[in-house]
C-alpha cells in the first residue's frame, strides 16, 4: 500500500511540475513584452542610449522602432545560464527607466545574439538567432542611424 501511494504520489508531483514550469516560461515571455512596452512610454520622459566601442549616442526618430522590434521577437527563447561571450564586443542600451540591455554576439555563430536584460530585480539572458540582430541595432544606435541620424553624447 505505501509503495503504490508514492507512486502515485509522484506522478502527482511530475504532473505539477509539468504543468508550472511551461506555466512560468510563458508568463516570463508576456512579462518581458509588457515590460518593453513600459520601455517604449519611459522614452517620454528621457532618451534612449545606445553605447558601442566606446560611442554613445542619443537613439532617436524610427531607429527606435528598429531597437525595439530586434529585441522583441517571438524567436527568442530564455536562457538559464550565462553563456559564453566577450565583453569587448558589448552593445548597450540604456533607458530612462533604467532598464539595460548588453548585447553579444555570438563566439561561434555570427547570425546569434545573446541579450542580457536587467530591470530591477529581474535578470535574464535571452538568445535570439537567424535574424541579424546584432548588425540591426549596430545600424540604429550608429550615428548615421538607418532612417535618421542619431544624436552623438561621446565618443
Amino acid at each position: 500500500m505505501k509503495k503504490a501511494l508514492a507512486i502515485v504520489l509522484i506522478f502527482m508531483i511530475i504532473g505539477i511540475v509539468a504543468i508550472v514550469i511551461p506555466l512560468s516560461i510563458r508568463y516570463d515571455y508576456v512579462q518581458y513584452d509588457k515590460d518593453m512596452q513600459y520601455h517604449a512610454m519611459s522614452l517620454d520622459s528621457g532618451d534612449l542610449l545606445g553605447e558601442y566601442q566606446g560611442v554613445q549616442t542619443k537613439v532617436i526618430g524610427s531607429n527606435i522602432n528598429r531597437v525595439f522590434s530586434a529585441l522583441t521577437p517571438s524567436s527568442r527563447v530564455r536562457l538559464f545560464k550565462t553563456p559564453d561571450v566577450d565583453p569587448e564586443s558589448r552593445l548597450t542600451l540604456l533607458f530612462p527607466d533604467n532598464a539595460r540591455f548588453d548585447v553579444y554576439p555570438s563566439l561561434t555563430d555570427s547570425d546569434i545574439a545573446y541579450v542580457y536584460y536587467q530591470y530591477q530585480s529581474k535578470r535574464r539572458w535571452l538568445y535570439i538567432s537567424n535574424l541579424d540582430t546584432m548588425n540591426w541595432l549596430k545600424k540604429a544606435i550608429s550615428p548615421e542611424g538607418l532612417a535618421n541620424e542619431n544624436i552623438v553624447v561621446s565618443e
